[in-house]
């Protein structure tokens, strides 16, 4: 567990060289962990064997790659936090919107408006004259037609 521990304090020294802003120094020290505990539970699977008299020997991979992964994790996160390798986030800057252009001014300052004048009374309708009835169309001018008759043709 030493061992581990020491290697946990070693990734996180590393880690903690540069500082970052906390989320990327996380981000580093969980990469770090995950391929160190990748390749010693590919080493253990590989070192393990059957050993002449003693047997079949090796290490349980369900608890080895999640072990080292946890120590490595833990111990470089405190080590990369004490070593001061993870800062603040850096203050988001604001940007003050840009003035909307202004509108042309007129030259002229506009009038203030009148107040409205009472409604005069509304005069009585008057009744127009009825038109006089146009007279009556001289019937010599020829035979009336009647709109419903077909059209006569021309002789």
């Amino acid at each position: 567990m030493i061992i581990g521990a020491v290697s946990g304090v070693a990734v996180g020294q590393q880690c903690a060289r540069h500082p970052v802003p906390w989320p990327t120094a996380i981000h580093k020290v969980v990469t770090a962990a995950l391929l160190a505990a990748t390749f010693l539970a590919i080493v253990g699977k590989l070192a393990g064997g059957q050993l002449g008299n003693f047997g079949r020997l090796g290490i349980d991979q369900g608890t080895f790659g999640p072990g080292v992964f946890f120590w490595f994790l833990v111990i470089g996160l405190l080590t990369v936090f004490m070593l001061g390798g993870a800062t603040r986030l850096p203050a988001r800057t604001r940007r003050d919107p840009e003035p909307a252009p202004e509108p042309e001014m007129d030259p002229e300052p506009a009038p203030a408006p009148e107040p409205d004048p009472e409604p005069a009374p509304e005069p009585e309708p008057q009744r127009e004259p009825e038109p006089e009835s146009e007279p009556e169309a001289d019937t010599d001018e020829g035979p009336e037609i009647d709109p419903s008759d077909p059209p006569e043709s021309a002789k």
